[in-house]
């Protein structure tokens, strides 16, 4: 039962590695999850990308219980251009992320979460070339959002997300968007950045070319110690207007995926899980990858 598995751990299983592990190209699903303070979660997972030629992708992550209210986690991926290479690889993009939760609850049974996820760009840059389209983007995004989950039952559990990410565009000064100076009154006024009615804010007219909206949402059943999973995402692009950075194989970009993708887990302890998942794109885009499948393991302590 997922009530046992908290009790055992302080931390859900269940959900805990939908929470931290998150493909580049093919996006997940977070769920909300219960962080023990000073636990720690290890994971490797390797992905398959399906785009032209097979190649893999391998993630390495790290899961930090904070407090009883907030998690984070820090990610990082080894490129191969092809499935099986020799050892080594090319470094790509390192995720930051942290959860709070709950934000709110409601009856034992509806939880809220907020995310915010920082994409640093340790991976070759897509804007100057796009030999590694699909698997690193190379440069700064944030990701924030709420991330609900409803337990229907003691063992199904569904979670949703709405999530807007700001992405750096080329030759762009990202972080000059934000505002941090508390001394500052243009601080308040610009709202830290998000004033879209300001300029040269995160979300004033002239960055919103590069962000994208994504929705998502995601049905889990655990039976003993299996847990199945299937999941929706989509995103698009809410800016309509002219961009000559529009043809660029990336999401916020030249891209609105729609990705379907099932999941299956085996959690053989509390602290040990393994899973396998395959996740298609519905619609195609040139350069963008059609599907993604892959192995993970996880550990907690």
């Amino acid at each position: 039962m997922i009530s046992e598995i908290i009790k055992k751990t302080s931390v859900t299983v269940l959900m805990l590695v939908f929470f931290i592990l998150r493909g580049y190209s093919s996006p997940g699903v977070y769920t909300y999850h219960i962080p023990g303070e000073d636990s720690i979660s290890v994971s490797a997972e390797t992905g398959l990308i399906g785009l032209g030629d097979l190649k893999r992708n391998d993630k390495y992550s790290l899961g930090l219980g904070v407090s009883s209210s907030v998690a984070a986690s820090i990610s990082f991926e080894v490129l191969h251009k092809k499935a099986v290479s020799p050892p080594g690889g090319t470094a790509g993009d390192t995720v930051f992320e942290l959860l709070w939760s709950p934000v709110f609850k409601y009856n034992d049974c509806l939880y809220g979460a907020f995310l915010l996820r920082f994409n640093l760009p340790t991976g070759p840059d897509l804007y100057e070339s796009e030999e590694w389209s699909g698997q690193a983007f190379g440069n700064n995004d944030i990701t924030l959002g709420p991330v609900l989950s409803f337990f229907a039952s003691k063992t199904f559990l569904i979670s949703g997300n709405i999530l807007y990410t700001m992405r750096e565009g080329p030759d762009e000064s990202f972080y000059s968007g934000g505002r941090a100076d508390l001394d500052e009154s243009d601080t308040y006024r610009d709202l830290f950045g998000l004033n879209p009615f300001v300029s040269d804010t995160f979300l004033s007219a002239e960055r919103l070319k590069n962000d994208f909206l994504s929705l998502s949402i995601s049905f889990i059943k655990q039976i003993k110690r299996f847990a199945l999973a299937g999941e929706i995402y989509y995103s698009f692009h809410p800016y309509r207007g002219h961009d000559i950075d529009r043809n660029i194989p990336l999401e916020g970009a030249g891209v609105e995926p729609l990705w379907l993708k099932c999941r299956a887990k085996f959690i053989p302890a509390p602290f040990a899980e393994m899973s396998l998942w395959y996740s298609r794109n519905m619609l195609k885009a040139e350069g963008y990858p059609d599907f993604e499948t892959g192995f993970n393991i996880s550990f907690l302590f």
